[in-house]
């Protein structure tokens, strides 16, 4: 299957303690589509619904319809890259004012 920047998906999201690890997750294709198309790797930012804890960088979705997530899920500034075979399913695409938000926090990071 092909995939798209700001494709919400369900992947293997390894753990930075356990690299060996990984579970199951939401998660947000950040890569480019050429990147994407030409490594067979997708880089991805994770999601998470943590209500307690907010970092710099989390970014509250705000339209979880499209994107098919629970209410209260936030993007979370931990990135990883993967095989696209590490991809279980896609569940849908941020809203362009999610999508603008992810870019401009991105920005600011590289």
């Amino acid at each position: 299957m092909k995939y798209s920047k700001f494709d919400v998906i369900v992947a293997n999201f390894p753990f930075i303690e356990k690299i060996e690890n990984a579970k199951a997750r939401p998660a947000v294709v950040v890569s480019s589509d050429v990147y994407n198309a030409e490594t067979g790797f997708v880089v991805i930012a994770m999601i998470t619904s943590a209500k307690h804890s907010r970092l710099w960088g989390d970014i509250k979705i705000s339209d979880h319809k499209i994107s098919e997530l629970h209410s209260g899920s936030i993007i979370r500034m931990k990135f990883a890259n993967i095989t696209q075979g590490a991809i279980l399913h896609k569940l849908g695409k941020l809203s362009k004012a999610d999508q603008k938000e992810l870019e401009a926090k991105m920005r600011k990071i590289f």
